[in-house]
């Protein structure tokens, strides 16, 4: 017959079957456990930061880029004005239309 666990930290019959093995055994898988753990949070929240970082430097970009656009358009540059504001509005847009598709639909 075989026994086994789900999650982070064995049974009590686990660990106890553990602590006859080695008295440390216990401690040392909590020690594991918490390491484990701090180390998912750190590596979540940096992952929070850069994806935050990517979707301010893209709105950077785009609101910079349809700037430029406008302003050539105001100084009678109509195609590279044009150019501009549709070059840095259409990923916008079709990223937006992606993900609205991609979406389950409830009812």
């Amino acid at each position: 017959m075989h026994k086994g666990y789900q999650g982070p930290i064995p049974s009590p019959d686990f660990m106890q079957s553990y602590a006859q093995i080695d008295p440390s055994f216990p401690d040392r898988i909590f020690k594991l456990t918490e390491d484990n753990l701090n180390h998912q949070y750190t590596h979540q929240n940096k992952m929070d930061v850069l994806q935050f970082c990517g979707w301010a430097s893209a709105t950077i970009i785009t609101l910079v880029a349809m700037g430029l656009g406008t302003y050539l358009l105001m100084n009678d540059k109509d195609l590279a004005g044009f150019s501009f504001l549709i070059g840095s509005a259409l990923p916008s847009i079709m990223i937006y239309f992606t993900n609205k598709a991609s979406r389950p639909k409830n009812k």
